[in-house]
């Protein structure tokens, strides 16, 4: 019986706290955070000097959603990284990181909320800590996708 107290208080505090619409927020921002998420891989893997790298990892990345909605993203991603030069890059790719952001906000909002955590750090220090973990998940992303087309080489 105890179980079903738990579950039931967990779905008053659920629908108390907004919990179908935080919800929506963060798969809405996880969404749209991909694509600028996916141009900060294609950037870095850009400076480390292997665009398949990339191209990879956004396949891998995109590979479980349907082929009508990865294709155009994919598409897209590719454009931008063969086309674009110079500043271009450089200012899109701090837009893209800052863009992709929007992803870690929502989970922290959602996070925070659920747990009845009120927030006291700075706008900045929140957006500065999101741009590095949005960076160091781009980092870790083309890792692992290494470490995957590194062990499919060797017949793992």
């Amino acid at each position: 019986m105890g179980i079903w107290r738990v579950a039931l208080e967990a779905r008053a505090h659920f629908n108390a706290s907004d919990g179908w619409a935080i919800a929506s927020h963060i798969a809405l921002s996880i969404l749209i955070s991909l694509f600028p998420f996916l141009i900060v891989v294609t950037g870095i893997s850009g400076i480390a000097g292997s665009q398949d790298l990339a191209q990879e990892a956004g396949r891998l990345l995109l590979d479980a959603w349907p082929e009508a909605v990865a294709a155009p993203i994919a598409a897209e991603i590719e454009r931008v990284s063969t086309s674009a030069q110079g500043e271009a890059i450089t200012t899109g790719a701090v837009f893209s990181v800052y863009f992709s952001t929007s992803a870690i906000q929502s989970l922290r909002l959602g996070l925070n909320r659920a747990y009845g955590v009120q927030e006291k750090r700075s706008w900045w220090k929140l957006q500065f800590w999101a741009m590095v973990y949005v960076v160091g998940s781009a980092i870790a992303l083309l890792a692992f996708t290494f470490l995957i087309i590194l062990a499919l080489q060797l017949h793992f």
